[in-house]
């Protein structure tokens, strides 16, 4: 799935694609030996998916923003990327950027540079969930048109229900 993934962001043409890596690490190295990305290991992964994204956030120091999106994501399209970039790109883009359908917040968010320090203020929480919530001022919304960005398959339960054609939503 995560090769999936990777291959959707690089049809998006999103470079560079920053893979953060943790549990399994080596398994997800195998599977993109060969893609154009840079990886970054996460050590402390096992605190949590905030760990990862502090450890995405930390990482690109001359991007004017940074593109959080999850690794498990099957319905994900080049589409729904591209779609939140440049929704991001024509309204405010000193503002964080998050992917909805029918005012439901998605898994990708865009962050731009000046945002960044901002959201890693919270080493428990550095996502949406803390910082954008409590300042709407810094954010915008951009509707999709798909729900690829809000699927997300983390858990063997949701893993089970792909595979049996039923997937579980997960936001």
């Amino acid at each position: 799935m995560i090769r999936h993934v990777v291959d959707i962001y690089c049809a998006a043409k999103t470079p560079p694609i920053l893979v953060v890596t943790g549990h399994g690490a080596n398994a997800v190295a195998a599977a993109l030996a060969d893609a154009e990305i840079r990886k970054v290991s996460n050590s402390d992964y096992t605190k949590g998916q905030s760990t990862s994204v502090m450890c995405g956030l930390r990482a690109p120091k001359d991007a004017r923003a940074v593109l959080i999106g999850l690794g498990g994501q099957p319905h994900l399209t080049s589409d729904d990327i591209q779609s939140l970039l440049t929704g991001h790109a024509s309204a405010d883009p000193k503002r964080i950027s998050i992917a909805t359908i029918s005012r439901r917040r998605g898994n990708q968010i865009v962050v731009p540079v000046a945002l960044r320090n901002r959201l890693l203020e919270d080493p428990q929480s550095p996502d949406r969930k803390t910082c954008t919530r409590s300042n709407p001022e810094h954010v915008q919304l951009h509707a999709l048109g798909s729900c690829g960005c809000f699927t997300n398959i983390d858990t063997t339960v949701a893993d089970n229900a792909l595979i049996a054609g039923t997937p579980e939503e997960t936001v």
